[in-house]
């Protein structure tokens, strides 16, 4: 049962679909928040572009790693 379901979350990439999930929406909140402010300080003009920064760095490993993952029914690779 362990075996079967560790395979199933594998082969449907749920845990980094899961990721890149949580950090869309935490990319979106965080320009919520910034464009309800009047005036972005320089600090939080900083925050905003770590936020947007990683978001992008994931995004491609995310792109990356799907591009190069087994999708052959049967396993035995591209």
């Amino acid at each position: 049962m362990v075996h079967k379901t560790a395979r199933t979350l594998d082969e449907l990439k749920i845990i980094p679909r899961l990721m890149m999930i949580a950090i869309t929406i935490m990319c979106f909140q965080v320009l919520q928040w910034a464009m309800s402010l009047d005036t972005l300080t320089l600090e939080q003009s900083g925050l905003c572009s770590v936020i947007f920064g990683c978001f992008s760095a994931c995004f491609a490993v995310f792109l990356n790693k799907e591009a190069k993952t087994d999708r052959t029914p049967n396993g035995t690779g591209k």
